[in-house]
C-alpha cells in the first residue's frame, strides 16, 4: 500500500458521454498528477469492450470495468466481487454516482461520497432510502455544487464539503473572442428533459425575431431526440436547429470553438432528475464562449450572473432573448470573463481541495 492511494468507483466513465464520467476521468487524472496512486472501477452502462480498452490504455492509471449484464443478479455479483477485491488495498475509497454509492453497503471501510444531484432525488422511495442510509455510513461527502448540497437531508449536510466541477484546461485554447460572424448557440448534454433543450427551442421564435441569423446545435447522447425533433418540426424550425447526437471529443471541441453562446436551460423533473452543475458550460467558457443557464438548478454554481454568462427563467422566452442581447452587446467582456472563470475551475486547483478533504 502506498502512502497516498485512492480507489475511485464510478457509475460513468469515458468514452461514454456523461457529466459524472467527465468528472471521474478528470478527478482521477488530477489526483494522479499530484502524486496519488489511482485506480478506477467503472460500472459500464453498455458493452463496448474494444473502444473502452483502447481508451483505457492511454491513461496513466489502472481502469477496471465491470461489464453491463442483462441479468441484474449477475451484474451486481460481478460489481461486488470487483469492489471487495480492490477496496482493502487503497487508503481511501471515493464513490461517485448512484450505483457506486450503494457499494458503501459492502465496503469494509468508510468511503467518501461524491454527489452530483439526481442520485439524491430518486423517485423510488426504497432506493432513495437505501441511498440515504449509505450516505449516513460514509466518512463524509463532497457535493459538486451548493445546489446539490441543498438536496441532501439536513442531517447529512454538516459533513458535506462543496468542491465544484472542474475543467481540464489543457484541452482548450483559453482565448477570449472579440467578435462573431454568425450567432451559433450550442447545448452539450444528454438529450433529455433535464437538460432543457426543449426550453430553448420553445424560445427560439422570439430569439429569431431579434437575431434572425442564428442557429442552435444540440449535441449529446440521444435519449429523447424523437420528442425534440417533433417539437422542432411542429414549430417549423428545421432550418434553425441541428440535432447532432453524440460526437467524438475532437469534433465536440471544434463545435465549442465555433459557438457564440453555450446554453443549458435545465429543469428539475418530476422523477427527481436534476442538474447538479453543468460541466459543459465550463468547457465552453474555456473556449471563450459565454453561457446562458437556468436559475433554480446547479447551474447557478457554473455561471456567475452577468460575469461569464447570465442566469434566466428557463420558461421565459422574453427573458432568454433579452439575456442573449445583453451578452452579444458586450460580447468581448463576457468572453474574457468566461476564460477567467474557467481558469478558476482548473482541475489542478481542485485536486488540492480533494486532497485536503481526503486528509481530514
Amino acid at each position: 500500500m502506498t502512502t497516498k492511494s485512492i480507489l475511485l468507483i464510478t457509475s460513468e466513465f469515458p468514452p461514454e458521454p456523461g457529466g459524472i464520467g467527465n468528472h471521474a476521468l478528470n478527478l482521477a487524472l488530477a489526483m494522479h498528477t499530484i502524486g496519488y496512486q489511482v485506480k478506477v472501477i467503472v460500472f459500464d452502462r453498455e458493452s463496448k469492450k474494444n473502444s473502452n480498452e483502447i481508451f483505457d490504455k492511454q491513461l496513466p492509471f489502472e481502469v477496471e470495468r465491470v461489464e453491463h449484464h442483462a441479468s441484474y443478479i449477475l451484474m451486481y455479483w460481478f460489481r461486488i466481487k470487483a469492489v471487495l477485491k480492490s477496496s482493502s488495498t487503497f487508503n481511501q475509497v471515493l464513490l461517485s454516482g448512484k450505483s457506486a454509492l450503494w457499494m458503501q453497503w459492502i465496503i469494509p471501510k468508510r468511503a467518501i461520497a461524491i454527489v452530483h444531484g439526481s442520485e439524491l432525488l430518486l423517485s423510488n422511495n426504497i432506493l432513495r432510502g437505501l441511498t440515504n442510509i449509505a450516505l449516513r455510513m460514509m466518512q463524509r461527502s463532497i457535493a459538486v455544487s451548493k445546489f446539490t448540497k441543498s438536496l441532501l437531508l439536513p442531517s447529512l449536510q454538516s459533513d458535506c464539503t462543496v468542491i465544484p466541477n472542474g475543467v481540464n484546461l489543457s484541452e482548450f485554447n483559453l482565448q477570449p473572442k472579440s467578435n462573431f460572424d454568425r450567432i451559433e448557440f450550442i447545448t452539450v448534454g444528454t438529450i433529455h428533459q433535464r437538460k432543457g433543450q426543449h426550453n430553448f427551442i420553445a424560445a427560439l421564435p422570439q430569439i429569431i425575431s431579434r437575431f434572425p441569423q442564428c442557429h442552435y446545435h444540440v449535441i449529446g447522447l440521444i435519449q429523447d431526440a424523437g420528442h425534440l425533433q417533433e417539437l422542432v418540426k411542429s414549430m417549423n424550425l428545421e432550418s434553425f436547429v441541428t440535432i447532432h447526437g453524440s460526437v467524438p471529443r475532437a469534433i465536440l471541441i471544434e463545435k465549442l470553438k465555433n459557438a457564440t453562446i453555450a446554453v443549458m436551460l435545465s429543469e428539475n423533473t418530476h422523477q427527481g432528475d436534476v442538474e447538479g452543475f453543468g460541466i459543459s458550460l465550463l468547457e465552453a467558457n474555456a473556449m471563450g464562449v459565454p453561457a446562458l443557464g437556468s436559475r433554480g438548478t446547479g447551474i447557478e454554481d457554473a455561471i456567475q450572473n452577468e460575469f461569464n454568462g447570465i442566469l434566466v427563467d428557463a420558461k421565459n422566452a422574453a427573458e432568454i432573448a433579452d439575456a442573449i442581447g445583453i451578452i452579444l452587446n458586450d460580447y468581448s467582456s463576457y468572453s474574457r470573463n468566461a476564460v477567467e472563470f474557467a481558469k478558476l475551475h482548473s482541475w489542478n486547483l481542485l485536486a488540492e481541495k480533494y486532497s485536503d478533504c481526503i486528509d481530514q
